[in-house]
């Protein structure tokens, strides 16, 4: 209405790539997690101290409140972190929490390494129904 717009819902597939050689870090992996909350469908916060709160569709107002239920979304898609480099420690955790797949030495997997990361988006593909 306002010409600025809303996303459309909640993503079902990201994938960040990263062509460096070195190894991935606990910060790279945080701003990943929080691209995927910026996707993420929310609505503006009418006053100040007011919640953004996701988009739930079975609500009646569509509108519901603050939610941790982004982490049951995000199990549902396929995200992953592709790197030409590795990973350091403490990227695994935080990554596995969020359902972030990491993919490091990719040039080194070619071309069977992403069968991984593949299955998992086939996966998500024909899992599209239940969303």
């Amino acid at each position: 209405m306002n010409g600025g717009g809303y996303p459309r819902g909640l993503p079902i597939v990201a994938i960040e790539c990263k062509d460096k050689t070195n190894n991935g870090n606990l910060d790279e992996t945080r701003q990943t997690v929080a691209r995927l909350y910026d996707l993420a469908l929310v609505t503006i916060p009418t006053t100040i101290g007011m919640p953004c709160r996701i988009f739930e569709d079975n609500t009646l107002t569509f509108w519901g409140r603050r939610s941790s239920r982004y982490l049951s979304f995000f199990k549902k898609g396929t995200f992953g972190i592709v790197r030409a480099g590795g990973f350091q420690s403490g990227t695994e955790a935080l990554a596995d929490h969020y359902s972030i797949k990491r993919l490091g030495k990719a040039y080194d997997l070619l071309p069977n390494g992403l069968s991984k990361l593949e299955r998992s988006f086939r996966q998500t593909l024909n899992a599209m129904n239940n969303f």
